[in-house]
């Protein structure tokens, strides 16, 4: 069997689940280059949120944080961003899930 035949079976019979797969399948340096374009089009308090939130993660502390804006303040933008970096920034990248508390985000 060769090795593309046995990588092809253990992804088969993986007995993660699948959102934890879904989760790390991701092209991490691709996500890397699109951190780096989102951190530099971050406004002051944008960038206030994104600090914060990757030090906690980095320090490995609980955090909780609530956005509250109208729409178009480019609050998706920043989350989309922070995911981004999560994912990325361990070798081999972390799991970071999204969740919306409300119907309406949902």
């Amino acid at each position: 069997m060769s090795d593309e035949e046995k990588a092809t079976v253990d992804g088969l019979v993986n007995i993660e689940d699948a959102i934890i797969r879904e989760e790390m399948d991701y092209d991490v340096t691709e996500l890397i280059t699109n951190v780096e374009t989102t951190v530099d089009k971050l406004n002051a308090e944008q960038r206030e949120i994104y600090n914060t939130v990757m030090r906690a993660v980095h320090d490995n502390e609980s955090l909780q944080v609530f956005l509250s804006a109208r729409g178009g303040c480019g609050k998706t933008f920043l989350l989309n961003g922070l995911l981004d970096a999560v994912r990325s920034d361990q070798p081999g990248g972390c799991i970071a899930l999204a969740m919306a508390t409300t119907g309406i985000a949902a």
